[in-house]
């Protein structure tokens, strides 16, 4: 039964009764008490029954005190959980011990069952052998428990959020024990996305260096307690290394003993190979212009000297200034050609004929071609030949060994040899150029063929280079099927090439493609409209055709140069594209509708000598197209080909 402190205290014998003031002070003391904690005391006899009705649990249970004689004042537990209760209750009373248990019961105010404790203990008689009663409190913990299991629920949430989240995220406790870790960081550092971090640390994790570093930023953003940002490297489980991006910041402990750690990390591993690529490619673009001024200067230098010697007009000097100019020339045309065919490389542009070439042929031209350099560098060739043929462009053919043969002799000392053979087997066809000079660094082997790579030359390298031949060569060799490569044994130890082509058996009776016959000049006079913006270039061309004996109209202008053709009616009008006003496309197509009388060849001059300029050239009306520097010979086998309109 439900007793107040003054109704339990009427029970007891008048010896034991303390006096009237005492006892109403106790019971105002333990009944406000009782009443800011919200309880709701209870009392039962030995057997758990209330011996009359309690007005406490009235007022919770809305149970009338008549409905709560006996063990009526449990018909307030709700049925699921009332055998429960009965049973852990006879327990209880049976080993006399504290029991405690939680269960629904009916809340009358708020008209529900409540999460409630039932808390009671024993009350002994004197002798500690028997209960005189069970004295106990009901508390409703149901915003408790609420509390509780919203925490628990936000909990679950935050870890599946942490766990199945598409970027590593963690949690460390003060230690630097993982606490929550998404399953990215979870795979990154064990190989296994189901395997558990929690308990473990950087340090049985990761290398020691590694996880040293990584443990002093977790510190000093406990330390500062603001959010920092590391780039780390950490390396995963199959062994190569990820660069993250990871923004650490502390969480702060409720119990006071210290910050906790949490981190989110961005794979940047991309990011950095991208920008140190980017910088790779500056570094080699500062060389490369740094390089190509350089090669240029070297033959504008001589060929400066060569006019001033002209300027003499020594006849001693005046042949081999010539042959300076002439030589010097030559070379800086091979460079622009080397970056023109780097462009049509790089399109995927280079057309190649389809010819029965003989290796014989190929070698020979390439020899003659690098002989006068080896000589002048003081080195020898030695050529250990061979026969068979190949099917492609012989012109392109000779190139690459060109390109091998000059970069043997950039590299090798003086008085050393240089030694191309030939072999052969049933299917393919090799060409070897070997020295025993600078040598290649074996982590160079594949650099080398980059374009615009150089490695280390000999000081006394008489040939310069854009570093392109190389590259040139190989992408060549696998146009035509094959492959070139290289092999050193290391700096110092020289280093040998080989061109390896598919080799053409001998029952192959395709046709060749038919070898142009060598220009003849035509005998008669032709008259030519020059029409160039630079006074240099047309007063240049204009000399070299009088002295071919044939008439030149030069001019400097597109417009002028359109009426020169019209009025003089020239039989070749070569005309510059980039002219000042009236372009070149533009005199083309105005010539080619204003044109009466015989056949006008007309022949474009350019810098630009992509597939897709050419292309340009010829529907303007251009019957050829032409790429500066113009060689004398191929404008020579202009003048005298049939065919200038195909």
């Amino acid at each position: 039964m439900m007793l107040s402190t003054h109704e339990m205290a009427e029970d007891q014998p008048d010896s034991d009764r303390p006096s009237s003031e005492p006892l109403e002070l106790r019971e105002a003391r333990y009944r406000t008490l009782f009443e800011s904690s919200r309880s709701v005391l209870w009392a039962a006899d030995p057997a758990g029954r209330f011996r009359s009705g309690q007005r406490e649990w009235q007022r919770f249970t809305g149970l009338s005190l008549e409905e709560q004689k006996g063990f009526g004042w449990m018909d307030a537990i709700h049925p699921d959980d009332r055998g429960r209760f009965v049973q852990a209750w006879a327990e209880a009373r049976a080993s006399t011990e504290v029991f405690v248990s939680e269960v629904r019961i009916w809340s009358a105010p708020h008209d529900e069952y409540r999460e409630c404790e039932l808390r009671s203990a024993p009350l002994m008689i004197a002798d500690g052998q028997r209960v005189r009663e069970w004295v106990g409190h009901l508390i409703d913990v149901s915003e408790l428990r609420r509390a509780q299991a919203a925490v628990h629920e936000r909990d679950i949430m935050l870890s599946a959020l942490v766990e199945n989240a598409p970027i590593p995220i963690f949690v460390k406790d003060r230690e630097g024990y993982y606490v929550l870790a998404s399953q990215h960081v979870t795979e990154m550092l064990t190989g296994d996305p189901e395997a558990s971090l929690i308990g473990r640390s950087d340090e049985e994790l990761l290398p020691w260096r590694v996880a040293k570093q990584v443990r002093a930023h977790d510190e000093e953003v406990c330390r500062s307690g603001e959010i920092r940002v590391f780039e780390e490297m950490v390396p995963a489980s199959g062994g190569a290394d990820r660069w993250w991006l990871t923004t650490k910041f502390p969480l702060p402990s409720p119990s006071g003993s210290g910050p906790s750690l949490a981190g989110i990390a961005v794979d940047v591993t991309e990011r950095r190979k991208l920008a140190e690529e980017r910088a790779e490619a500056i570094r080699r673009r500062d060389d490369f212009l740094a390089m190509l001024s350089h090669e240029l200067r070297n033959p504008m230098q001589a060929i400066l000297h060569a006019v001033r010697m002209v300027d003499a007009e020594s006849a001693d000097t005046s042949q081999e200034a010539k042959a300076i100019i002439r030589r010097q020339a030559h070379h800086v045309s091979r460079m622009l050609a080397d970056l023109l065919d780097v462009s049509r490389m790089v399109h995927g542009r280079i057309n190649l004929a389809s010819d029965k070439v003989s290796i014989e042929r190929v070698v020979d031209a390439a020899v003659e071609t690098v002989r006068p350099l080896a000589s002048a560098a003081g080195t020898a060739l030695e050529v250990q030949k061979g026969t068979g043929r190949v099917r492609g462009d012989e012109t392109r053919l000779v190139q690459v060994v060109v390109n091998l043969l000059r970069n043997a002799v950039s590299h090798s000392r003086q008085n050393d040899p240089i030694q191309l053979s030939v072999l052969t087997d049933d299917e393919s066809l090799s060409i070897e150029v070997s020295d025993s000079g600078a040598g290649i660094d074996p982590d160079e082997l594949e650099r080398i063929f980059d374009p615009f790579y150089q490695r280390e030359q000999s000081i006394a390298r008489s040939e310069g280079g854009l570093g392109l031949g190389l590259s040139l060569g190989r992408t060549l060799a696998e146009l035509h099927g094959g492959t070139l490569t290289a092999e050193s044994e290391g700096p110092g130890h020289g280093a040998r090439f080989t061109l390896t082509l598919p080799r053409l058996p001998e029952t192959d009776s395709r046709p060749a493609s038919p070898t142009p016959p060598a220009p003849e000049r035509e005998s008669g006079v032709l008259t030519f409209v020059v029409v160039e913006d630079n006074d240099d270039s047309r007063e240049m061309l204009a000399l070299w055709l009088r002295s071919r004996g044939h008439t030149v109209i030069p001019c400097a202008d597109g417009e002028t140069g359109l009426e020169a053709i019209l009025e003089r009616r020239p039989d070749v009008a070569i005309v510059d594209l980039g002219l000042p006003g009236l372009d070149g496309y533009d005199v083309a197509k105005a010539v080619r509708e204003r044109w009466e009388g015989p056949a006008l060849r007309l022949v474009a001059v350019t810098g630009y000598g992509r597939e897709e300029d050419r292309r340009r050239v010829m529907e303007a009306g251009f019957d050829a197209h032409l790429v500066k520097p113009v060689e004398v010979e191929v404008l020579e086998r202009l003048l005298v080909s049939d065919e200038v309109e195909s």
